[in-house]
């Protein structure tokens, strides 16, 4: 969820009220924009893609986009 919010991973708290906290104002919020999907769908895929992002397979695909990216010509006006 904070990677598709922030572009950037973050852990779960550890601590007890900073979790139930991070659970009241930021995930059910956020799974609620999907409510039409089902909560547990959500949920699950969210995990599912939490777990991508610690993988190897997300470093490799990773590298080979920057890869890519880092190949092409620079554009005139800097739209790249």
């Amino acid at each position: 969820m904070a990677f598709l919010l922030d572009k950037e991973p973050k852990e779960i708290p550890t601590e007890n009220p900073r979790k139930v906290s991070c659970y009241l104002e930021q995930y059910l919020p956020f799974v609620e924009r999907f409510k039409m999907c089902g909560s547990r769908k959500v949920d699950r895929a969210l995990w599912t893609f939490g777990k991508f992002l610690a993988s190897d397979e997300m470093r490799s695909v990773m590298t080979a986009a920057a890869e890519k990216w880092l190949k092409q010509p620079l554009q005139a006006g800097g739209n790249n």
